[in-house]
């Protein structure tokens, strides 16, 4: 694997593979999206090779597979003018900040889920991708939603779990040339997706952010909703990720 692959966590996405013990309830993300085992996203990138290439084929199973889309408002669904629209839009936001450092990289953005039920997803992922994770470096991002930026340099309740020094070593000197007010921190808190990861001997580092008191702001609360989120900070830590992978 190239240089760098960096994977970030959502709590509430489906874990890539079903927990052992769940007797095949779950299903992992591959089944339900309905790729095989052998599908290549890569080599079916190149296969279609332009977004004006995708087709409409298939849209009349939708109802049989369910949709695997994010919600969209039902009364502009069916317009032509919105989805020309969004098609623009979603281009926009991935290739705007492209640039060579981070194409040349391979990067995985890996939405991981079942973190607090005993990082399930994680566990799965790196057990179905363990030769492939060998070789890169993980970067969890984990509650950015507000307060200030920190790279973690130690986490675990009882086993505490170094990052990685080259990783350590980088969000340094990308702080210290790049004038970002972010620094190292040691993580007492619950398990995040990097735990696991470390506890396996990959290389891996947290990237959060936290209140002036050192707590996660809004954390399993009430106040944990939109309105409270930064997006100033969560800019700058997707930012700080950003140009952490470009110097790797």
């Amino acid at each position: 694997m190239p240089d760098a692959s960096a994977y970030a966590t959502a709590e509430q996405a489906t874990p890539t593979a079903a927990p052992e013990g769940t007797g095949g309830r779950d299903r992992g993300i591959a089944d339900w999206l309905g790729l095989g085992r052998g599908f290549d996203a890569r080599k079916k990138g190149r296969e279609i090779g332009s977004w004006d290439n995708f087709g409409d084929e298939g849209a009349d199973d939708a109802d049989e597979i369910g949709w695997k889309g994010g919600a969209a408002p039902a009364e502009d669904v069916d317009d032509p003018e919105f989805a020309a629209a969004e098609a623009a839009r979603i281009r926009k936001l991935v290739t705007e900040r492209a640039d060579r450092d981070l194409v040349e990289k391979e990067v995985w953005f890996v939405a991981t889920g079942a973190e607090e039920v005993g990082t399930f997803g994680m566990r799965a992922f790196l057990a179905a991708h363990k030769e492939e994770a060998s070789d890169a470096v993980i970067i969890n991002i984990d509650n950015v939603g507000a307060g200030k930026v920190h790279y973690i340099t130690s986490e675990g309740m009882v086993v505490r779990y170094h990052c990685d020094r080259r990783l350590a070593s980088a969000a340094k000197r990308v702080a210290r040339e790049e004038e970002m007010d972010i620094r190292g921190k040691d993580y007492r808190g619950l398990t995040t997706d990097a735990t696991p990861a470390l506890a396996r001997g990959f290389r891996a580092m947290s990237v959060m952010a936290f209140d002036i008191n050192g707590r996660i702001p809004n954390w399993h609360w009430k106040t944990d909703t939109v309105e409270t989120c930064s997006e100033e900070v969560i800019d700058s830590a997707a930012d700080f990720v950003a140009k952490l992978i470009r110097g790797l």
